[in-house]
Order: structure tokens, then C-alpha cells, then sequence
């Protein structure tokens, strides 16, 4: 998720924009421009390869008359660009609007998890991981379905179900068990066909071996365990997630291993 506020104040053109909580460009870019009629449009882009909330309010909003319902509450198509979410036309007097934008994964009007499907453990055949902490956890999963299997650094991960590549990082090398850890981790994110998307987190520093976009099968290898972000040691964090309006919630899964017997890691 992202976070991000812009400034335009007319008719002197002086746009400054600020971005909040976000490290480089993001895969979720909103922004303005003038029409030839002199009204102003905000749009969107985006070159995921998966639907995205984006939710954008405006705090300041002088002398601009909106087309349509504000703030905004809009599901962005995969790869959109340059979709028109509203325009204002100019009022009397000097026209100022400031805008903030929230984004989050996936489209809760249209996912729905498939409970017959059957995840295979995230981890290489020859691969021995015991569960450090499991659903609804006391260090970081309250009312939480995730687990971390514990694992030595640089442990195959790969990938539980089939899905598409729409989030990952491998650039941090921080880590420890401390909440300042958060934005530190590592991670992979897989959408699924049924518009559920799966966490893999706490990777090595480049520790990812796939790209933003790029189709994966069950089983494939996708990167490799560390121990950034949050943690108290290496290990590898595996969650399935729900996209909720503004936001999304974990679920429980059920896993098999390579043979087919059923699992319910403890």
C-alpha cells in the first residue's frame, strides 16, 4: 500500500507534491493536468498486472467544482493508464484543491477465495521447516492467518499456487524484532485467479529471483528466505490475502504437500 498527497493551487500553476510513507516511484501513480477547456482532470495509471483500490481525498478543495461524487473510491483495471477518475471546472476566485491517495491490492467487489483449492507447502521438496508461529499468534499474527516457518537463510521459497507476480522487493538488508522493522521486510506478492493474493516475506537482501508481472507456477522457485523487517530470525512469513474495501484480511488455507496428503501446519 501506498500513500501520497499533491498540491495545486490556480491560477498561478505552483504544483508541489509531497509524497508520504512511499520510497521511489510506486506501481500506482495518480496525478493532474490541465484540459484545453480549463478544467483540470485527475487521473490514474498503473502497470500492474492485477486490479487495484485506490481511494483519494481531497482535505483542501476551493473554487473547484467536481463533475462527479468526491472523495474518490475507484477500482483501477490491470495496466490501466491514464484513466480519468474526475474534473474540476474553476469557480470565481482562485481555484485550490490538495489531494491524498491511499492504494491497496486487488478488488473486493469481485474476489472470492476458492476453498477447494489445496496450496502446496512454499518451500523446496528436501526442505524440513518447522511452524515458529501459526495462525492467530502472540508475537505479530493476533487475529492473524499467517505463519512463519522457521528456516536458515537463503532456503528455497517457492511458490504455493499458481498466480501472477504483482508486488516485490529485495532491496533492504535491515531487520529485527521491533515494529520500526515493517517497511524494512522483503517480499514477494502473487495474485491468484480467484482475486486473492499471497504474502511471502522477510527475503534475503536480493533475494528475489522473480519480476512485477511475470506468470508463476506452484512450485516454482520465487526467492529465497532471510530475516528482514520485523523478525525475531530467519524465516519465511506465507499469508493469503482478501481484498476488504480499503484494505484486505488474511484467510485460512489448507496446504498439501508434493505427494498429496493433506497438511494442517501447527
Amino acid at each position: 500500500m501506498s500513500f501520497g498527497v499533491r498540491l495545486l493551487i490556480l491560477p498561478f500553476l505552483m504544483v508541489a507534491p509531497t509524497s508520504v510513507l512511499a520510497q521511489g516511484p510506486g506501481p500506482v501513480n495518480v496525478y493532474h493536468a490541465r484540459n484545453e477547456n480549463g478544467t483540470y482532470s485527475v487521473f490514474v495509471s498503473t502497470h500492474l498486472p492485477a486490479p487495484i483500490q485506490v481511494y483519494v481525498t481531497f482535505p483542501t478543495l476551493e473554487n473547484a467544482i467536481p463533475d462527479g461524487p468526491i472523495p474518490l473510491d475507484y477500482i483501477v483495471v490491470p495496466n490501466a493508464k491514464d484513466a480519468r477518475m474526475v474534473t474540476f471546472t474553476p469557480a470565481p476566485g482562485k481555484m485550490v484543491f490538495r489531494y491524498e491517495t491511499k492504494w491497496w491490492y486487488g478488488d473486493p467487489e469481485s474476489a472470492s477465495h476458492d476453498d477447494a483449492v489445496l496450496y502446496l507447502l512454499p518451500f523446496g521438496d528436501n526442505i524440513v521447516a518447522t511452524v515458529a508461529q501459526g495462525y492467530n499468534g502472540t508475537f505479530t499474527h493476533q487475529d492473524e492467518y499467517a505463519i512463519d516457518f522457521r528456516m536458515r537463510e537463503g532456503t528455497e521459497v517457492r511458490a504455493s499456487r499458481d498466480g501472477v507476480v504483482i508486488g516485490t522487493k529485495d532491496d533492504s538488508r535491515s531487520g529485527g524484532p521491533d515494529p520500526s522493522f515493517n517497511e524494512q521486510a522483503n517480499f514477494v506478492m502473487v495474485y491468484h485467479a480467484d482475486g486473492t493474493f499471497a504474502q511471502y516475506a522477510h527475503l534475503k537482501y536480493r533475494g528475489v529471483v522473480v519480476r512485477t508481472g511475470q506468470q508463476v507456477r506452484a512450485g516454482e522457485l520465487i526467492g529465497y528466505s532471510g530475516n528482514t523487517g520485523y523478525s525475531r530470525g530467519p524465516h519465511l512469513h506465507f499469508a493469503v490475502h482478501l481484498p476488504t474495501s480499503h484494505g484486505s484480511k488474511t484467510i485460512p488455507t489448507r496446504f498439501r504437500d508434493r505427494t498429496g496428503r493433506i497438511l494442517t501446519p501447527q
